[in-house]
């Protein structure tokens, strides 16, 4: 199973990041690994590279797809595909057995700014379809 973790960038860093996505992943990754004696410094970076994920949209959304859901916790089916969604104002974590899960293709009309991180596997990309291509190369 793979634990995504999807961020919001804000549009000035996705126009500098979009062709150098790795800085953005190993920026992120830090901000992942962050000590606690950092943590003033870590919430400060995250507020400048990264927006406000509007909790209460993406619920409503999602209850409206009637969705199993408790919470800010979905488990989410989507062309025979189970994907399980943790709602935080900083991310999204998304799990799954796929590659990339369908609920992605959903989450794409929410923000097309979304960047996606899986720091156990090393991947990264940009969540707008055009964008994919840029990181895989």
């Amino acid at each position: 199973m793979r634990t995504y973790y999807l961020f919001t960038i804000k549009k000035e860093y996705y126009a500098v990041y979009r062709k150098n996505p790795l800085a953005l992943y190993k920026t992120l990754e830090n901000l992942y690994k962050i000590k606690k004696t950092n943590l003033n410094y870590g919430i400060t970076l995250y507020n400048q590279i990264c927006d406000i994920i509007d909790v209460n949209r993406l619920k409503n959304y999602f209850s409206h797809l009637k969705v199993d859901g408790k919470n800010n916790k979905f488990l989410i089916k989507l062309n025979k595909e189970l994907a399980i969604l943790k709602l935080y104002h900083s991310c999204i974590i998304c799990k799954s057995i796929k590659n990339y899960p369908s609920v992605f293709n959903v989450l794409n009309y929410y923000s097309r700014y979304i960047f996606i991180c899986d720091f156990y596997n090393h991947d990264y990309f940009f969540l707008s379809k055009s964008d994919i291509y840029l990181s895989r190369q």
